[in-house]
């Protein structure tokens, strides 16, 4: 049998070969591909043979050693020196490749740098193999080619795990995740993975990076979230959304002056839909930037505020408003008008319809039978309502009728489960236990009242009998904001002012669910979203934590003012990036608001 050399191809048009003897030549493909057609071997390709391994660094790596072989003087070198020359060349370039794909990195590198000084000191310092010693300049041009080699390795080694792993829209890893189920535990260094709108799951980080793989790369998320927590998406269950253009229209002034003087003949005057689409629009612009993925809403023109929420991606509680001091329309128009509302969206994945009886002292007996009415006629429709906000309401209405508005609307049929009662600051010990028989639910608006002197809620109270508290920012024109976080770092610190030394006060875990879980809850969203749990919803929140060390994450969530949310998810649909909402021009929204403040403030 006959024996030759052995042909190696390489790039840029050449060949090697290697004889029996250890005799290296370099020459065309063409020749190679001649000579091997005479000889028992066939040509070897070594791009072929190691394209499992590494296509692209191979070639990188062999490309480099061509050039640099081409340069010496074949002709003159030692035979043998340059087959020693060659394989030593060869063999430090595929173990860098090799440490790389089997995941030892550090190998990789010590391989690569002892391969650039070695070939520097060897063949440009002492010239002891080539004849000809190569540049130190040629060669440093020649070998910052290689960073080509490691940028192609990381790409393969990245593309032979991408086979190895499940591809999913999202893989979010930060420092902290906040699940809310279990009650109080943090995860630590650890991801959650989405796909489809849902939560996959949520396991290790080192575990998460083998088993899944993002399907479109996010440099904004590279080691974005290293000083972050993800916690679910929080509920605003108490505001008014397009009360946006009134924010600071009147200051330092009781509930009642407040209602009287000011905000119902402002709202007579300008109230429109175009009016309500823009103060919706930034209501949610700037709920979102606080982390807020779904909120309840009472205010008019409920259908501008259901179909701006739909657009906007948010999820929404639309009170359609039931009250006899604003407009002409007679409550019994606004009732079935709510109603047909409610029958528009029940089938919406983000978005339901309620009815918003005002309050007792706005909606009369005949208004409130109606409503017990028909939700009895619609199982599945829920009320919203103001009660018990201020001791003059509860004591007009015992001065004017002899029963309190809480035994009122517990006559009329009004209150149970699907029930969503904000304020609820004056509250007899009696009324807390038939609450919680209810299943009512209560709606904690700790700045709305103080601003307005209207009470506290007794919050540790409710929750030690049971009664699902959820908290709320009331409309930004008693608050004046619609942070969430900020709420809840208010109600923590009120609940404190009111504990006696005796007293265990609440603590910072449940305010954190009583925004998340409890407000799902509230909205018979519980087993869809409120927390972060594998088959629910990603409804995600990305809060930079500023401040180091972080001892106690909760107590950090909850007292600490200066964190920031950075990036939101409703359904895994991205909304909020670095702080600014997707799909909306904010500079836009706010010289609209601005020309709208020019002429409330001119008819002042």
């Amino acid at each position: 049998m006959r024996t030759g050399p052995t042909f190696f191809t390489l790039n840029m048009g050449h060949s090697a070969s290697l004889s029996s003897s250890g005799q290296v030549s370099l020459c065309s493909r063409e020749k190679a591909t001649t000579c091997s057609a005479l000889s028992s071997r066939a040509p070897i390709n070594i791009l072929s043979c190691s394209r499992a391994l590494s296509f692209s660094s191979v070639l990188s790596c062999l490309k480099v050693l061509t050039k640099v072989c081409s340069v010496a003087n074949t002709e003159s070198s030692d035979n043998t020196s340059k087959s020693i020359l060659f394989l030593f060349l060869f063999s430090c370039s595929l173990c860098p490749c090799v440490c790389f794909l089997t995941g030892y990195v550090l190998v990789a590198r010590l391989f690569s740098f002892a391969f650039f000084f070695i070939f520097v000191i060897r063949f440009s310092a002492a010239g002891l193999v080539l004849n000809s010693p190569l540049p130190l300049s040629r060669l440093i041009i020649e070998m910052s080619r290689l960073s080509i080699f490691r940028t192609q390795l990381l790409e393969l080694r990245n593309a032979v795990k991408n086979t190895e792993r499940k591809v999913v829209d999202t893989v979010l890893s930060a420092r902290w995740i906040v699940p809310i189920e279990p009650v109080g535990v943090v995860l630590e260094h650890h991801s959650i993975i989405f796909d489809e709108g849902k939560i996959v799951d949520i396991l290790p980080t080192l575990e998460a990076e083998k088993a899944f793989v993002q399907r479109e790369h996010d440099a904004s998320t590279d080691d974005f979230y290293l000083h972050h927590m993800l916690i679910p998406g929080l509920f605003n269950m108490h505001t008014h959304s397009a009360m946006t253009l009134l924010r600071g229209i009147a200051e330092d002034v009781p509930l009642m002056t407040w209602l009287n003087d000011y905000i119902w003949p402002a709202e007579r005057k300008w109230l429109s839909a175009e009016y309500c689409t823009l103060g919706v629009k930034l209501a949610i612009c700037e709920m979102l930037r606080s982390g807020i993925t779904a909120f309840s809403d009472m205010y008019f023109f409920g259908e501008v505020t259901a179909k701006v929420a739909d657009e906007m991606g948010v999820r929404a509680l639309v009170a359609s408003p039931i009250i006899s001091t604003v407009g002409d329309e007679p409550p019994e128009i606004a009732v079935n008008k709510a109603v047909e509302l409610h029958e528009q969206y029940k089938d919406h994945p983000r978005v339901s319809v309620a009815l918003g009886p005002h309050a007792p002292y706005t909606v009369s007996d005949t208004s409130f039978e109606l409503i017990a009415q028909k939700l009895q006629e619609h199982p599945d429709l829920r009320v919203h309502v103001h009660l018990h906000e201020t001791e003059f309401e509860v004591n007009s209405a015992v001065s004017s009728s002899g029963e309190r508005p809480f035994d009122r609307l517990k006559r009329l049929g009004v209150l149970g489960k699907k029930t969503l009662v904000a304020h609820m600051t004056q509250m007899t010990e009696s009324e807390i236990k038939e609450t919680a028989e209810l299943g009512m639910n209560v709606i904690h608006c700790p700045e709305s009242n103080m601003k307005l002197s209207s009470g506290v809620c007794p919050v540790r109270k409710l929750v030690q009998a049971g009664v699902n508290v959820v908290i709320g920012t009331d409309g930004a024109g008693s608050n004046d904001d619609l942070d969430l976080l900020g709420e809840v770092r208010t109600a923590v610190l009120l609940d404190k002012l009111h504990t006696k030394e005796t007293d265990v006060p609440l603590p910072s875990s449940e305010f954190i669910k009583i925004a998340t879980l409890n407000g799902a809850k509230a909205l018979g969203l519980d087993h869809i979203t409120g927390s972060l749990k594998a088959g629910k919803a990603a409804d995600v929140v990305a809060l930079h934590i500023k401040t180091e060390p972080v001892y106690h994450p909760f107590s950090n969530l909850a007292y600490v003012g200066t964190n920031s949310v950075s990036d939101v998810w409703v359904e895994g649909r991205r909304l909020v990036r670095q702080s600014s909402v997707l799909g909306v021009d904010e500079a836009a929204l706010q010289l609209e608001a601005q020309a709208w403040g020019e002429k409330i403030r001119d008819a002042l």
